[in-house]
Formats: C-alpha cells, sequence, structure tokens
C-alpha cells in the first residue's frame, strides 16, 4: 500500500471516528452502544420520537402544556435498569438564576446533590444538563436530566432515573444512547 493510500485511510479513519461521538458520550465517557431491536415511538401529539427496545413497556401522556413518552424496561429489576422519561412541553424556558434558584430549591427538597452538569448544543438547540446522586425510596439513585430549547415557548425536557449502585455508569450510558435517538419532529 502506498503512502498517499495510507495517509487517506489516517484521515478517514479520524473523520469517521471524530463524528460518531455525541456530546453525551464524551461528557460521560461512553464508549458507542450499539443498542438492537429498537422500534420508534412518537409522542401523542407527534412532537418528537425515540427509539426505544421493542421489549420495554413505555406510557404516553399528553395535556394542555406537554406530551411525555415514559419508558421502562419492565422484565429487569429496578437495580438493573433506568427509567426514561422525555416530553415536549410548552412554555418559555431561560437558563437564567431564577431558572436556577428553583431548580436547587427542588433538588434540595428530593435530597439529592449536582454532581456535573454543563450547558451544551443538542440537535443545534441551546441545552443544560445536570446529574444527582442521592437516596430515593430506600436505594441509592443517580438522576440525569436534560433540557432543551427548542423554539421561544416551547421546550425538550428528559430524565433518567437510575436506582442502586450496580453498573450505574454502563446503565447511564446506555441511557445516553436512546437519549441520542430522540428526533424533533415539529
Amino acid at each position: 500500500m502506498s503512502f498517499k493510500s495510507i495517509r487517506y485511510v489516517a484521515v478517514l479513519l479520524v473523520f469517521v471516528s471524530c463524528g460518531k461521538d455525541t456530546f453525551l458520550e464524551k461528557e460521560f465517557s461512553c464508549k458507542t452502544v450499539n443498542l438492537k431491536n429498537l422500534h420508534e415511538v412518537k409522542d401523542f401529539n407527534k412532537n418528537f420520537s425515540i427509539a426505544i427496545p421493542n421489549n420495554w413497556n413505555r406510557e404516553l401522556y399528553y395535556d394542555e402544556i406537554q406530551s411525555e413518552i415514559f419508558t421502562a424496561d419492565t422484565t429487569k429489576q429496578l437495580t438493573q435498569t433506568y427509567i426514561l422519561d422525555a416530553s415536549f412541553n410548552y412554555g418559555v424556558l431561560t437558563f437564567d438564576a431564577d431558572f436556577h434558584n428553583r431548580k436547587n430549591a427542588i433538588l434540595k427538597k428530593q435530597h439529592l446533590k449536582i454532581i456535573d452538569s454543563g450547558n451544551q448544543s443538542f440537535h443545534g438547540q441551546p441545552t443544560y444538563w445536570y446529574l444527582t446522586e442521592g437516596e430515593k425510596n430506600g436505594y441509592a439513585v443517580r438522576r440525569f436530566n436534560m433540557l432543551t430549547i427548542l423554539s421561544e415557548n416551547t421546550y425538550l425536557s428528559v430524565y433518567v432515573e437510575l436506582y442502586g449502585t450496580d453498573l450505574k455508569d454502563e446503565r447511564l450510558c446506555n441511557a445516553m444512547a436512546l437519549i441520542e435517538k430522540i428526533k424533533i419532529l415539529q
């Protein structure tokens, strides 16, 4: 193989590998997760969709201010899986001091402590995320929240709850892979 061919292959590999990691995978040092047997679920109002495993239970909910998909793998023990909730919300969201004060008050009331947070772009939109830890229902709990401003008066809210400490990083990375499959349809 010529030097020119080797250089071409090397550049191609760098380009392809750089394009695969999402901000969630990078932020949480996740390896690429290859989920199988997924099907797309649309929220009731068809504002967004998410691909979830075929065997997962899901609940759809809507009212005048939100349309929500709540899903989990109910074939596993609570401490071996995670709960994922995504909702399209109508309302104004700004990541200002008032927002952070309200968020912190809620977390304090729930006895959850932020262990990491950041501002990113998700689907090209401003996003704030945070990861908390604490205790809930007698279990250690880790909760990931992500809020993405979609327009002046709509936003996407996603949270993942993981109970227990077994494989918590692996379960979080699996959840991140599903979150990355969210499509905004509106």
